[in-house]
């Protein structure tokens, strides 16, 4: 009997809720491009600030990706407070 044991599986590494993509000063006001999961996107849409605090990110193309945001450093700061210390699926 020819034994062939199963392949090892890949771990995966931790991902989190949202990540960092780049950032830039904006009028002298630094704001931060995100990618996140829907559970973050649905609670950035319910936030007040949008057109302020935060934006749709829409790329050189002027195509939507529903998300990514550019939001202020303060709530960005928000961000990590909220969502930054949870890890998908715990």
């Amino acid at each position: 009997m020819n034994y062939n044991p199963a392949p090892k599986a890949k771990i995966p590494r931790p991902m989190f809720y949202f990540e960092k993509v780049t950032h830039a000063l904006v009028d002298g006001k630094m704001f931060y491009t995100i990618r996140c999961y829907k559970d973050v996107s649905r609670w950035i849409r319910e936030q007040p600030g949008e057109d302020a605090d935060w934006y749709q990110y829409i790329d050189t193309n002027w195509h939507i990706d529903y998300n990514m945001f550019d939001v202020s450093e303060e709530f960005y700061i928000m961000l990590k407070l909220r969502w930054g210390h949870e890890q998908v699926g715990s």
